[in-house]
């Protein structure tokens, strides 16, 4: 990968709810723009195919990668551990482009590894996501939201916040809450 290499991430499993499609049909019309970033992009899909639609929807992100000519996609599977930490520690960005989550489990993951973040708009992201580290968009707004933060002379900054936030709204801890008003 070049040193000026700029790196989306997306980390899920690879199904239709995930929006992967939604992320890669947009870095397609944005190739087709004259403002489309002149060093190297790469994006990092990880996750691995779900069981019941995760297939054949792999194979259509594979193909609709296939036409990016400027972007880089690569998919390496399923991670975890080290692997995981290595993966948030290359990316200028995390991208959760999920159609819909009540939590978003790994925007949490990404935020506590400093890692700034674009999200669609939905309740997991809402309950998460705050505007000192990031962006809450609806698909039309996914390009340029990944545009500004890419060159948003505070990323630095907005890593420490996400870093900041995440410390205090571990998952753990929210899941302990939620036990207990179930309890």
């Amino acid at each position: 990968m070049p040193d000026n290499a700029r790196v989306l991430l997306t980390l899920s499993r690879i199904s239709p709810e995930k929006g992967q499609d939604l992320l890669l049909e947009k870095l397609i019309e944005w190739e087709r723009r004259d403002d489309y970033p002149s060093e190297p992009l790469w994006l990092f899909i990880c996750g691995e195919a779900a069981f019941m639609q995760g297939f054949p929807y792999l194979e259509k992100l594979r193909s609709l990668a296939a036409k990016l000519k400027k972007t880089r996609v690569i998919f390496p599977g399923y991670v975890t551990g080290d692997r995981k930490r290595a993966f948030f520690a290359l990316a200028d960005l995390y991208v959760f482009p999920s159609r819909h989550e009540t939590y978003g489990l790994t925007l949490l993951e990404a935020l506590a590894a400093g890692v700034p973040a674009v999200c669609l708009d939905h309740h997991g992201a809402r309950s998460v996501m705050k505007e000192e580290f990031g962006a809450i968009v609806q698909p039309s707004g996914l390009i340029s939201a990944i545009k500004r933060l890419l060159n948003d002379e505070n990323l630095p900054k907005m890593r420490v916040e996400a870093r900041l936030f995440a410390l205090k709204n571990r998952f753990s801890d929210q899941a302990a809450t939620l036990a207990k008003l179930l309890a």
